[in-house]
């Protein structure tokens, strides 16, 4: 049996040793396959995702690679990711050196791309955002009127919603411990319930389709380098409106409602596109349930899939949530089962069922 078909159709992830010694191994083997002309001083596990694992190379000029790798590339993702970076090349995404395939035992998807010192958003500070806001939002619409792509908002949209039932995605082991934890049948209607409200919102309004987003934006894919920003990650990119993208950096930087209209009014002043608080304000009800449910489904992931291991990845979830918490209680399906959420969220750490 090929290894790639174990992970097919789940998520995978290097194991996570003591040293990492045997990842970096394995990342070294394979940028010797692809490129025996990079001379590396340094390498580092940069984070280890759903799909892929991150490595930060250094080489004996100075130069700084990002190699993303996966054992099983499935779903496409370093495709798309690739795709998406050779069609918006210019000085706010990494610059790609190389895309393939290589035989290392099994066939192994890798994608390189050289990046300028930087830092993330979450190590740098939300408030870096802020204080540079102008130049912030000239390095989102650089990237903006890039190629476009053919996903649409509704089409990625809908595939998110049909991707969020925690059995389309938990191996049985895992779901079952889940069942074992949790009143499931409530943590399925609760999720079933905020997806129907979704979709039902989503024919309230002509979706927009016309604008490039990156339709992701986080503390973790927005750098900073010596005062410029520059965007990562990009397996989300759709055409939409950059009023998705703005919202979720709301939501990220822990912005004040009452402060959400003056940076819409900067955002579109200096992006060159007309006010519409109507359609920023539908957008934001369709994208505040989706991020109820991208943090509830990445929570499920950490400690059901991986066990609390990436305990990084849980500290930032609850990050998150606690910047969002007073947006999310202004929903009614949120703030009738604030209880149970609260205790699904906290139960695998404080042991207490839900």
């Amino acid at each position: 049996m090929k290894l790639s078909s174990l992970f097919k159709g789940k998520v995978y992830t290097f194991p996570q040793t003591k040293n990492q010694d045997q990842d970096k191994s394995f990342a070294l083997e394979v940028v010797k396959r692809i490129k025996p002309d990079l001379v590396l001083s340094d390498i580092t596990v940069g984070a280890i995702k759903d799909h892929y694992d991150v490595f930060v190379l250094k080489d004996d000029k100075g130069g700084i690679f990002k190699l993303k790798i996966s054992l099983d590339d499935s779903f496409e993702v370093l495709k798309k990711e690739y795709n998406v970076t050779k069609n918006s090349a210019s000085t706010v995404v990494p610059k790609l050196v190389k895309y393939g395939t290589v035989k290392i035992g099994d066939e192994v998807t890798y994608l390189l791309v050289d990046i300028p010192p930087c830092e993330s958003l979450r190590e740098y500070g939300r408030s870096s955002v802020l204080g540079e806001l102008d130049l912030f939002i000239n390095s989102y619409f650089i990237f903006q009127k890039t190629k476009g792509v053919r996903t649409t908002y509704k089409t990625h949209l809908l595939s998110f919603l049909d991707s969020v039932d925690p059995s389309s995605y938990l191996p049985e082991e895992s779901l079952e411990a889940l069942k074992s934890y949790t009143d499931y049948s409530l943590c399925n209607q609760f999720i079933s319930s905020l997806v129907e409200e979704t979709k039902a919102l989503m024919n309230t309004f002509d979706l927009p389709y016309r604008y490039k987003c990156h339709g992701a934006l986080s503390l973790d894919n927005i750098f900073v380098n010596s005062g410029h920003f520059y965007f990562d990650d990009f397996k989300d990119v759709f055409m939409g409106h950059p009023y998705i993208d703005l919202i979720n950096l709301i939501f990220e930087l822990g912005v004040h409602p009452d402060n959400q209209f003056r940076l819409l009014s900067l955002f579109c002043q200096k992006g060159e596109i007309n006010e519409d608080r109507p359609l920023f304000k539908s957008i934001y009800e369709i994208e505040i349930r989706k991020k109820i449910l991208i943090l509830i489904t990445e929570y499920v992931k950490e400690v059901y899939v991986y066990d609390s291991y990436r305990y990084n990845n849980i500290l930032n979830i609850a990050d998150t949530f606690s910047h969002c918490y007073e947006r999310f209680c202004k929903i009614k399906m949120f703030q009738e089962n604030k209880e149970f959420i609260m205790k699904t969220i906290c139960e695998p750490i404080f042991g207490v069922k839900a």
